[in-house]
């Protein structure tokens, strides 16, 4: 498939997401094709959600390339599966001093680059929670089945039904100050 302009990345994405502003601590990681770097957009990179969600889903063979900002983008999740580790760069928080905090991880399955991203978010002072996906599924190109979303949608129902109370003492547990990220 060939990459897409913007504007069709916002048409293709846009009827499916909520209307109103893009949340200030939203990240959503894509991949340049063109220097193999990894970004979160936010707010302040003057796209819609639509197009980072575009970008973000990005696959070959099931959503087109977008070229935005420069640049041609595909889903994140070709350099890892959930990109935990790019919370360390300033530039997710704006430019503005990485501090030591929760950090909530979901995955739909477990892997080498999650422990990984785990393990460093965690030697950096974070506090680290890991989620994935209980199985609903027989394979992991099972997920990129569209006859699974009602599947996962009941099995993410079920398991986060589950985790509700733990992960409402793990956010309320305070933060303990550890050594400089810098």
């Amino acid at each position: 498939m060939p990459p897409i302009s913007d504007a069709q990345a916002d048409e293709l994405r846009s009827w499916a997401l909520p209307a109103g502003q893009w949340p200030s601590r939203l990240r959503i990681t894509a991949v340049s094709t063109d220097t193999g770097l990894a970004r979160g957009w936010s707010p302040a990179d003057g796209i819609s959600v639509a197009v980072a969600v575009a970008c973000s889903s990005a696959a070959p063979g099931v959503a087109p390339p977008v070229h935005v900002a420069g640049s041609t983008w595909v889903d994140g999740g070709v350099r890892s599966g959930t990109n935990a580790d790019l919370a360390l760069d300033p530039q997710w928080h704006d430019g503005g001093a990485v501090e030591p905090g929760r950090v909530l991880v979901v995955a739909p399955i477990p892997s080498a680059d999650l422990a990984r991203e785990e393990a460093l978010l965690t030697e950096r002072g974070h506090r680290v929670r890991v989620i994935t996906a209980d199985p609903f599924y027989e394979k992991p190109h099972d997920l990129l089945d569209a006859g699974f979303i009602e599947v996962g949608a009941e099995a993410g129902a079920s398991q986060a039904d589950g985790l509700v109370d733990d992960l409402v003492t793990w956010w309320n547990e305070p933060v303990r100050p550890s050594r400089s990220l810098g």
